[in-house]
């Protein structure tokens, strides 16, 4: 692979493929053999910075681009008789120009074109809907048609989003808020951390609880269904868990059964989040990324996990994936926090 700029996995059946964001404005696709099985020249003029994709009314993944687009794709596996080959098809769909708006002064003119910083994807019904979070201060809603829907406006730029069924948790600065995705309401609970802006989030599937990552190497797990306090919905801190990373800002997280796994500057953590008496998560293993990988260059590390059934993906930006597995011990009796 050329370069690294962005990565996704996405299941279609008992297959797994892998979306590989470049600085050329392709997306490699991958399978978990590690080989590289097509190309999709989306139409992007410059780097692919986001991937996002989710399951519903047929397969489809959507891409923003260092250009100010979202594009959506549809994705077919197809069976090759003659060579038993695994391959996809991949058709373009609607384009939505300027998709993270503009910044106005108060003459309406234009002072910049904002761009986006994460994407999430759902389907409800028969339509495929994205979420764009902007480097202004708003969320766009779109429909797989190309259709503005909704805009939100959060006050700053929007750092990063993930979502559970049907919320969407997304960080401003140094809160994490909610924006109900059926009734297209936000949420009155607001997680809010320290006194700099928060880094990344994670949402396991089976936990109540979100992850947030800080600029000083930490992370902070937030309980949204705190108690009422005087009718307001509140947000309790439960607990911090101290990387002793220093200055180095978690990137990226994620999980595999019974563990979150965190990368901050070139290290790898795994913290215990699995529930028991008196639940504390607890940090039990960190490694560098050089026990994982050869041959590591000085540029960006992307982590991905999610879709991948328990395994870890480490992509260096120049251009090379390394797929592994963990071997912390789990049972599957115990439950996820």
């Amino acid at each position: 692979i050329t370069s690294v700029a962005c990565l996704f996995a996405k299941s279609l059946g008992r297959e797994t493929l892998i979306l590989v964001g470049t600085g050329s404005g392709h997306v490699d696709l991958v399978d978990r053999a590690g080989n590289v099985t097509g190309q999709v020249d989306t139409g992007h003029q410059s780097a692919v910075t986001h991937i996002s994709s989710a399951g519903g009314h047929g397969s489809f993944f959507v891409t923003a681009g260092g250009d100010g687009t979202v594009r959506f794709f549809t994705v077919h596996r197809a069976q090759d008789e003659s060579d038993s080959t695994l391959r996809f098809a991949i058709r373009p769909g609607s384009v939505i120009e300027d998709a993270a708006g503009r910044s106005m002064d108060a003459s309406g003119n234009t002072v910049a074109h904002n761009t986006v910083t994460c994407l999430s994807t759902w389907s409800y019904g028969k339509k495929n809907w994205v979420a764009v979070g902007t480097s202004g201060d708003s969320i766009q809603i779109y429909s797989h048609r190309g259709q503005h829907e909704e805009e939100f406006l959060v006050g700053d730029s929007v750092t990063c989003m993930t979502r559970r069924l049907r919320l969407l948790a997304f960080v401003v600065g140094r809160t994490v808020r909610f924006l109900d995705l059926m009734t297209m309401k936000m949420e009155h609970v607001e997680c809010t951390w320290g006194d700099a802006p928060l880094t990344s989030i994670a949402w396991i599937r089976s936990s109540p609880a979100v992850y947030a990552g800080t600029p000083e190497g930490s992370v902070v797990v937030f309980n949204p269904q705190s108690k009422e306090a005087e009718g307001i919905p509140t947000c309790a801190v439960s607990h911090t868990v101290d990387l002793h990373a220093g200055t180095r800002a978690v990137a990226h997280m994620d999980g595999i059964p019974g563990y979150l796994v965190v990368l901050a500057g070139n290290t790898l953590s795994f913290v215990n989040i699995t529930a028991g008496h008196r639940w504390v998560p607890t940090l039990v293993e960190q490694q560098p990324v050089e026990v994982f990988v050869e041959e590591k260059g000085g540029g960006r590390i992307f982590l991905l996990i999610a879709s991948l059934g328990g395994e870890i993906l480490l992509a260096m930006e120049e251009g090379t994936l390394h797929r592994f597995r963990s071997t912390l011990p789990y049972h599957e009796g115990d439950r996820n926090l």
